[in-house]
């Protein structure tokens, strides 16, 4: 099963310049409109049922690697414990000339039965 889950889009016009700022990590850290925050911290979380704690922050990836090609920056890892991960992640941000997208890949590595896929602005 592979999930691909686009966490969100801006539309980009000559009068609103759309920011977003993601760690090396893969955190996102803020989004600026016109210089002007808009959201803080943004985060995607995959509960397990009865929400009993997480299958995936992704405040929290195991063995973050980045990467930036052009205009799209990649950061894979894992999610779970780092001796067991359950899934292996990966966080995009493409920036094109009219939009910023956010895309989250989550791939797990056994059968998981979740909750639901939750995204989580601070």
């Amino acid at each position: 099963m592979r999930w691909s889950i686009v966490l969100m889009s801006f539309a980009l016009t000559a009068q609103a310049g759309v920011t977003v700022e993601m760690t090396s990590q893969g955190q996102l850290r803020s989004v600026s409109v016109d210089g002007q925050p808009a959201a803080g911290a943004i985060s995607l979380v995959v509960p397990k049922p009865g929400w009993a704690g997480n299958f995936l922050s992704s405040e929290k990836l195991n063995a973050p690697q980045g990467s930036t090609s052009g205009t799209t920056q990649v950061v894979r890892g894992t999610a779970g414990p780092a001796d067991r991960p359950v899934a292996d992640v990966v966080v995009r941000r493409i920036t094109g000339d009219d939009a910023v997208d956010i895309v989250y890949e989550f791939t797990p590595r056994q059968d998981l039965l979740a909750a639901a896929s939750v995204v989580q602005l601070m």
